[in-house]
């Protein structure tokens, strides 16, 4: 890891973007990015050289197709950018993880919210019979 990795690497550790809790050099599959957070499912891949837009290598292009499927969001930065605008990367950082903890929060907000009426609903159907236990569990359907 270059010193300006490291330097980028001391401004997203600790949970300092947003409290996300990141990695570095994470393995993915047969790929590794340069720093990872499962929170947000993100990955950030920073390139030694300018490779960003046509100039991308196939096995970066591969390595962004797996890991979207997976539902990763990648971000890639170049050395430069990082060495140019440090405060920029990590404003693009942040922005990216605040994005998409909103999303999955509003997501699970609408979920609950879903869960509880259909509770209420079924509790006074059956005035609290037994068998609302087991017609909970069949609507709890969260992702893992």
């Amino acid at each position: 890891m270059s010193e300006t990795e490291q330097q980028l690497w001391k401004q997203i550790c600790s949970k300092q973007i947003l409290g996300a809790q990141f990695q570095r050099s994470k393995t993915i599959g047969p790929y590794t990015v340069s720093f990872y957070c499962a929170e947000a499912k993100l990955a950030i891949d920073i390139d030694d050289v300018l490779q960003l837009g046509a100039m991308r290598s196939l096995n970066d292009l591969a390595k962004e197709t797996e890991l979207k499927k997976k539902g990763i969001n990648v971000l890639h930065f170049r050395l430069a950018e990082l060495t140019e605008g440090m405060d920029v990367v990590v404003a693009k950082i942040s922005d990216e993880v605040r994005r998409v903890l909103t999303t999955t929060t509003t997501r699970s907000q609408r979920k609950s919210e879903s869960i509880t009426s259909s509770v209420n609903s079924i509790f006074h159907k059956n005035r609290g019979e037994a068998k609302l236990i087991f017609q909970i569990e069949s609507q709890l359907e969260l992702p893992l």
